[in-house]
């Protein structure tokens, strides 16, 4: 599956979104027309397009949506994902992918909150967004042609009280990354991490301050991530989160940064990939990886991925 940006209006309407948004729904195409040229709720530029790999055929779309008052208040709303029946991959693959791309489209414009409007009688469609994150925070009926039960639900796109920093080197920070690291990342036949071995670490071929965060809650430590210059390729090495704090988009958070930041300076170190490697068996891992577009490039024992 590859994105791809959204330039002319015209073969977007009438080629692409239309026949992709009637497998998923019964709106009229007028209705749909509608939404599409109020320029002040729906913009182009926060649209994304599933297309097959080396095939022009979309196979689905999602989108921002919302009234700059909305925006304002760090609130916006989400316009699918729809995705075409016979698309071939998994569709809530896809889903979650044409997602994760337009939430970070939300966090780069400083959005808090996304939310979605489903018919409260349409559970598999409830269910699917329950499956990308969101909570169901409350129902209220609308009023048309027909009465309908809606339900609201809602995605927090930041974790208000996950605070996130880069390694700093200092004695707090030592002891924070080794604390993270021995609960949830030490093999149990690698000898626990202590003060002395980050140091030690902090000394080796690679190693890169800017290339390693903490993620703290109420200055508690939770989760590391860090990456590991090696040539002209950098390495995401580890992302861990303590258990207690997993299903609750920390990793996210955690590997969304590091990601960010890597983006910022790999034309500065001439660096041209970016991968990392999970275990055949950590499917969270491996999940996680691809929802950030990190692609499969093998499988032996263990996986390999690459931006």
């Amino acid at each position: 599956m590859a994105m791809v940006t959204i330039t002319d209006l015209q073969t977007f309407v009438a080629e692409l979104l239309y026949p992709v948004w009637c497998a998923n729904s019964s709106m009229e195409k007028s209705n749909f027309l509608s939404i599409l040229h109020n320029g002040s709720f729906f913009r182009l530029q926060d649209c994304v397009l599933a297309a097959e790999v080396g095939s022009p055929r979309i196979i689905g779309f999602c989108a921002l949506v919302g009234e700059e008052q909305d925006f304002a208040k760090g609130i916006g709303k989400i316009w699918g994902p729809a995705i075409l029946l016979n698309a071939g991959d998994d569709r809530l693959d896809v889903a979650r992918q044409l997602f994760e791309a337009v939430a970070e489209i939300a966090r780069k414009r400083s959005l808090k909150v996304l939310e979605a409007f489903v018919d409260s009688g349409n559970t598999e469609a409830i269910d699917k967004y329950r499956k990308l994150g969101f909570a169901r925070a409350g129902t209220f009926l609308t009023f048309g042609t027909n009465r309908i039960d809606t339900s609201r639900l809602k995605y927090r796109l930041f974790d208000d009280n996950i605070t996130i920093r880069t390694f700093s080197g200092s004695r707090e920070d030592e002891e924070a990354f080794a604390y993270v690291y021995n609960q949830c990342l030490a093999a149990q036949e690698v000898p626990p991490l202590n003060v002395q071995d980050v140091k030690r670490l902090e000394n080796a071929p690679g190693f890169d301050k800017d290339f390693v965060i903490l993620a703290f809650l109420n200055a508690s430590p939770v989760g590391i991530c860090n990456a590991v210059l090696e040539g002209d390729s950098v390495r995401i090495a580890n992302v861990g989160v303590l258990e207690q704090f997993r299903k609750r988009r920390t990793g996210a958070i955690i590997l969304n940064n590091m990601l960010r930041k890597l983006a910022d300076i790999l034309t500065q170190r001439g660096v041209t990939r970016v991968y990392g490697i999970c275990d055949e068996q950590n499917s969270d891992s491996s999940r996680l990886m691809q929802r950030f577009g990190l692609k499969k490039e093998s499988c032996t024992h263990r996986y390999t991925f690459a931006l």
